[in-house]
C-alpha cells in the first residue's frame, strides 16, 4: 500500500459551464493514470478553478485562442520533445526561467516600463540564463492567487499542563486526510481569480505582459503563478 499527494492542471475548453468543466476535470484526474494491472484509488481532496482569458496574450498583440489549433499545436510539441534524441549536453531549462520570482522581479508598477528597460533592470546572472530570442517562444500558464488567507490563532492558556495537553491535536498539523504541511503551503493551494495563457520568450516578458493586460484593474497587483501550459482537453 502506498499514498502520496500530488497536483494535476487541466483547461477544459468548450464547457457549458463550471460544472460541465468540474465534471470533466474530475472524470480526467481519477482516469488519467489508472494503465495496467492494477487500479490505482484516487481521492480528490482540493479543486481550485478560475475562468481562463479568452485572448492568447502575446508580444505581438493579443489573439483570439482557437482551443483544438493550439491543443493540437501543444500535443505536436510534446510528441516532438519525446521523439527528440537525447544529446546528453542540452540543458532541462531551455530558457523559459520558471524559477524566476516573477511578483518580486515583475511587479504590478512594472506595467508603465517598455521591456528594454525591463531586462535593463535585471540583474545579470538572471538576464544571462533567459532566453532573449523573439523567434523562440513558450506557452506560459499564469495564475492569478487570491490573496491569502489571515491565519486565526486561538489564545492559549498558558497555565495548562503538559499533562492537560496529551493527546490533543496539534492544530499546526495536518488532519488524517488532509494534504500534508508541505503540500498545503503551496501557492497552487490557494484560491484562483482568474488564469490567462501568454507566449513570450520568458517568464519575466510573460509576467510583464500580463502586469500590461491587468493595470487598471482589481487584478493589478494579485501575486500570479507560472507554469508551463498544461494539457487541454475539449468538453464532451
Amino acid at each position: 500500500m502506498q499514498s502520496w499527494d500530488s497536483l494535476a492542471s487541466l483547461i477544459v475548453y468548450g464547457a457549458a459551464d463550471a460544472v460541465e468543466a468540474q465534471e470533466m476535470f474530475e472524470n480526467w484526474c481519477r482516469g488519467a493514470y489508472e494503465e495496467g494491472e492494477q487500479t490505482i484509488h484516487r481521492e480528490i481532496k482540493r479543486l481550485v478553478g478560475a475562468q481562463v482569458v479568452e485572448q492568447l496574450l502575446a508580444e505581438s498583440g493579443s489573439q483570439s485562442i482557437d482551443w483544438p489549433a493550439l491543443a493540437a499545436k501543444l500535443m505536436g510539441s510534446a510528441s516532438e520533445s519525446e521523439t527528440a534524441p537525447d544529446e546528453g549536453t542540452t540543458p532541462s531549462d531551455q530558457g523559459e526561467g520558471f524559477w524566476v520570482d516573477v511578483n518580486q522581479t515583475v511587479p504590478a508598477g512594472a506595467a508603465r516600463l517598455d521591456l528594454e528597460f525591463l531586462k535593463a533592470g535585471l540583474p545579470e546572472d538572471m538576464t544571462s540564463a533567459l532566453n532573449w530570442s523573439p523567434e523562440k517562444q513558450f506557452i506560459f500558464l499564469i495564475s492569478v492567487l487570491s490573496p491569502p488567507s489571515v491565519p486565526v490563532f486561538a489564545e492559549q492558556d498558558f497555565g495548562e499542563t503538559e499533562s492537560n495537553m496529551e493527546g490533543e491535536h496539534d492544530p499546526g498539523e495536518p488532519k488524517p486526510g488532509d494534504f500534508d504541511g508541505a503540500m498545503a503551503s503551496l501557492p497552487q493551494m490557494r484560491e484562483l481569480q482568474g488564469a490567462a495563457l501568454v507566449e513570450a520568450r520568458n517568464s519575466v516578458v510573460a509576467a510583464w505582459l500580463w502586469r500590461k493586460y491587468a493595470a487598471g484593474t482589481p487584478l493589478a497587483s494579485n501575486e500570479i503563478l507560472i507554469a508551463p501550459c498544461c494539457a487541454l482537453v475539449p468538453a464532451e
